[in-house]
């Protein structure tokens, strides 16, 4: 049953309840709750604040009237039990030791219930301090974030020359994650002063639910401090007219390049070339490469050959082939015959086409490889006809492997009428440019054939005049 008049109960009157009802609960649990305590007083919160800041003050309240009325009962029992011992029947003797007093059950339980409660005093007290420590550093820091975020909004107010890219942001501390990243002077003033009446009653014990409190609070200062945060200034119109005049231009100037190159090629008038710096680099290979990179052919070629044989760069057959291409489509023949010696491991049908379009610019090797092709049916359909017809045009230039192959398809009637005189021929034409297996072979047919043959053979050699070798189709530059 609730108490008729609570609010007409005095302060002394509320103290000495909640000092008894505490007791009462200290009996059975010392972690009782502020809310038991007042259902069983009959209290209410607001006396209760007026009486007590708060549970620790009620326990010391408690705990000082324990011990008062523990030296009350010591100093009215001491005077009985010594009474007591003087008069007894049995005098106890001098050997014996005197037994101590026991104290009544009452007397135990109350020093049980002090200890308890002083031990339960001292890790309020702890957890205390610790709490008011966390509870510093919090704030402290709190304060540390909302000064820099000040120091940030005032260098903001100032308009910074050029655009800047704004720097990554580090990740949002778990604590502050809703705090404002800009406050105003008057929010600022606003936080502080929570800040400084959390600080004042230090000296009071402080609980997790007043930490609570003031986080609460704090957060919803700055959620407040968001909605008033100043709007970062608009870009004038001064500028964004700058801006568009600037590109407008860009687009003239871009515009009279183009009209001005398209002019020029339509007139035949000489471009310069698109880097200049580039033709203006050393001499060696990184000139070659700096000419080769803008585009001219005949260097392509040569820095095709010194990736091959790794001069002046480090030997890459990827990069051999690479630039060789590129001088190929161009139509540098010696570019052409190096591409298609590069493709005869990987594709055979690729080699012989630009194989076919360096014979066709002169180049004997591309032609003797391209009849080796057509002779062994290799990347295209076998035809010794035209085996024939290619040899016969790179050994009519004097090239030495396509007339000792000319003799061999000549003696063993290859795509052509057999004859030993047209062999014997060739293989004596090549052996005169040193060939040892045409010498050879030319020694062996003479013992084949009739003096006169041999003669005529010998006579057809000894008037043989090359053609003369297309330079630039058969030269490989120098690095």
């Amino acid at each position: 049953m609730g108490r008729s008049g609570l609010g007409q109960i005095s302060d002394s009157d509320a103290r000495a309840l909640l000092l008894t009802a505490a007791r009462g609960l200290l009996a059975q649990d010392a972690n009782f709750t502020i809310k038991t305590l007042l259902a069983r007083a009959e209290v209410s919160r607001s006396q209760f604040r007026r009486c007590f800041t708060g549970k620790d003050q009620l326990l010391a309240a408690v705990t000082g009237e324990e011990v008062r009325g523990l030296s009350q009962i010591l100093d009215v029992a001491q005077p009985e039990m010594l009474r007591a011992a003087v008069g007894s029947d049995i005098a106890p003797s001098p050997a014996a030791r005197p037994e101590p007093a026991r104290a009544d059950a009452w007397l135990e339980r109350r020093l049980r219930v002090f200890e308890r409660a002083l031990s339960g005093l001292e890790k309020r007290q702890e957890k205390t301090e610790q709490t008011l420590a966390q509870k510093l550093a919090l704030i402290e820091e709190r304060l540390g974030a909302l000064t820099v975020a000040q120091t940030v909004a005032q260098k903001a107010d100032t308009p910074a020359p050029e655009p800047m890219e704004t720097a990554p942001q580090p990740p949002a501390d778990p604590v502050c994650e809703n705090a404002a990243p800009v406050l105003s002077p008057a929010v600022m003033a606003h936080v502080e002063e929570i800040a400084a009446a959390e600080i004042e009653p230090a000296a009071q014990p402080v609980t997790g639910k007043d930490i609570e409190d003031f986080i609460s609070h704090a957060r919803r200062a700055a959620q407040k401090a968001a909605l008033v945060a100043p709007v970062p200034k608009q870009v004038s119109w001064r500028r964004r007219w700058l801006a568009w005049a600037a590109v407008a231009v860009m687009s003239v100037l871009v515009s009279m390049e183009f009209w001005f190159i398209g002019s020029a090629i339509a007139r035949g008038i000489p471009m310069p070339a698109a880097t200049v710096h580039r033709e203006m680099a050393p001499t060696g290979i990184a000139r070659i490469i700096a000419l080769a990179d803008n585009g001219d052919p005949l260097s392509q070629t040569k820095l095709a050959l010194a990736y091959l044989r790794g001069q002046g760069v480090a030997q890459d057959d990827a990069a051999a082939l690479r630039w060789s291409r590129a001088a190929a489509l161009q139509g540098q023949p010696v570019a052409q015959y190096l591409l298609g010696t590069l493709y005869l491991d990987t594709n055979q049908a690729e080699a012989v086409r630009w194989f076919e379009a360096a014979a066709a610019q002169g180049n004997v090797r591309a032609m003797h490889n391209l009849a080796i092709a057509y002779a062994e049916g290799t990347g295209a359909p076998k035809d010794p006809g035209l085996a024939v017809q290619w040899f016969a045009h790179a050994a009519g230039q004097g090239y030495r492997d396509s007339q000792f192959d000319l003799a061999v398809m000549h003696e063993r009637g290859l795509g052509v009428k057999q004859s030993q005189d047209a062999a014997l021929t060739w293989y004596l034409i090549a052996a005169g440019q040193g060939d040892g297996p045409s010498a050879d072979r030319a020694a062996f047919l003479k013992g084949q054939m009739a003096s006169a043959d041999v003669r005529r053979a010998e006579a057809a050699a000894a008037a043989f005049v090359p053609l003369s070798v297309t330079g630039p189709a058969n030269d490989f530059p120098k690095i």
